[in-house]
Formats: structure tokens, C-alpha cells, sequence
């Protein structure tokens, strides 16, 4: 709950910059587990794979998809593809209560497929993700299963626009978790689902219709 009013008081600050920002959400006996490098930051500076920190989700290694960085944007490593990676160390421990944000890039607006920022994610494909779909559809909250993803909130808002800043917040535990999303700092749709309680931020990158790898980019990946 302090970490639901922690941002809260932040989404004026949310709206009016639509950027990165700063949730001091881990406090008491979370502050030891979330002190360090939290929270976990990349802008993708340079090229070719992701940092050693990402790690690229199993259900999709059999086909040798991943994402890549490209001066400043993540982007699926081919054509024709999509692919999830999730942050599985560094020095920031990820608790049940997690968020993960990332700035819209672009967007292929003649494509179903679209850019997800997830959390509570494994590496066998399970968690949830806020998708920004391209071809005009309404975002979405996802739930994967295997990799195989189930719409749980459907109803989040208008089409989403480059330069806006998406974002998934779980809040709550047990059977009260809540999944938020969030464009731009303000609330867009919120689902009550407990299948998942623990896993990793991380983003997902479609191009199953792209031509072109530069159609469907996420930038200044945050996540906490």
C-alpha cells in the first residue's frame, strides 16, 4: 500500500514529463533487498545483444530470437519475429511489487503485432505484459502462459502515439494483486489476477509483420 500511494503522489510529476522517474516504493524491510541498483536502468547505448543483465526468454531460444540494441532503442534481432527478454541480474532484487516502464519508439502502423513492457515474468514464458499495438488497436494488458498470451484488460485507452512512455505496476499480494497500466504516468486500465507473484521486469518486441526492424523500438527501459 505505501508503495500504491508512493506513486500516486507521483503521477502529476508522470503526466507532465512523461519520462523516466523515480519510485522510492521499497521501504521497512524491503529497503536492504531494494538498495544498490535500483532501480535498473538502460538506455541501449551501443549495438548488437543486450547487456549481460538481460536474458532472453526460453520459449522463444529455440527459434534464436532476441532483441538487440541499436543507439538508443531495443528492436527484435530479425524480421518476421518477436521476442522477450527479462532482467535477471545485476545488483537489483525485484520483489512481487514491481513495475517496469519503457518509452515507445516506434510503432509499425500497418502491424497486429506491437511493444510490451512485462513483470513478474519467467523464463518459461509465464507473466504479464502491457502491450502498445501497432495498427491502431487499443493497448492491452496480456497474461502469458508458455509464452501464449490471454487478454485481461482490454478496455486501456486510445491507441498509443511514439514518444509516450508506457508503463505495468503490480501492487498488492496474494490475492489482491493488482496489475496497473500506465501511458505517460496516467492510469489506463487495472486488472485483480494472482496467477503470477514472482518473476523479472522485462519488455517484449514484436515484428511478425514488419519488413523492417526499426518498426517496432522501445527506449530508456526503467524497472524497480
Amino acid at each position: 500500500m505505501k508503495r500504491l500511494f508512493a506513486l500516486l503522489a507521483l503521477l502529476p510529476l508522470l503526466a507532465a514529463g512523461g519520462g523516466q522517474y523515480t519510485i522510492p516504493w521499497h521501504t521497512g524491510a524491503n529497503a536492504a533487498t531494494a538498495s544498490g541498483g535500483c532501480p535498473f536502468t538502460d538506455s541501449f547505448p551501443g549495438s548488437g545483444a543486450l547487456s549481460s543483465t538481460w536474458s532472453v526468454n526460453s520459449v522463444e531460444t529455440s527459434g534464436g530470437y532476441s532483441l538487440v540494441q541499436a543507439s538508443g532503442v531495443a528492436q527484435a534481432s530479425a524480421t518476421g519475429i518477436h521476442a522477450t527478454e527479462t532482467v535477471t541480474s545485476g545488483s537489483c532484487s525485484f520483489l512481487e511489487d514491481q513495475y517496469a516502464q519503457a518509452v515507445v519508439k516506434a510503432l509499425d502502423s500497418s502491424s497486429a503485432d506491437g511493444v510490451s513492457v512485462a513483470v513478474l515474468m519467467s523464463s518459461a514464458g509465464n507473466g504479464y505484459r502491457f502491450v502498445a499495438f501497432g495498427g491502431g488497436a487499443a493497448p492491452q494488458i496480456i497474461r502469458d502462459t508458455a509464452g501464449s498470451g490471454t487478454s485481461i484488460a482490454s478496455s486501456c485507452g486510445s491507441t498509443v502515439a511514439v514518444g509516450k512512455t508506457i508503463q505495468l505496476a503490480v501492487t498488492g499480494s496474494g490475492s489482491g494483486q493488482t496489475l496497473t497500466a500506465y501511458v505517460n504516468g496516467t492510469p489506463v486500465c487495472s486488472v485483480v489476477d494472482s496467477t503470477y507473484t514472482s518473476g523479472y521486469p522485462g519488455m517484449r518486441i514484436g515484428g511478425t509483420n514488419a519488413t523492417n526492424v526499426n518498426q517496432m523500438e522501445l527506449g530508456s527501459f526503467q524497472a524497480d
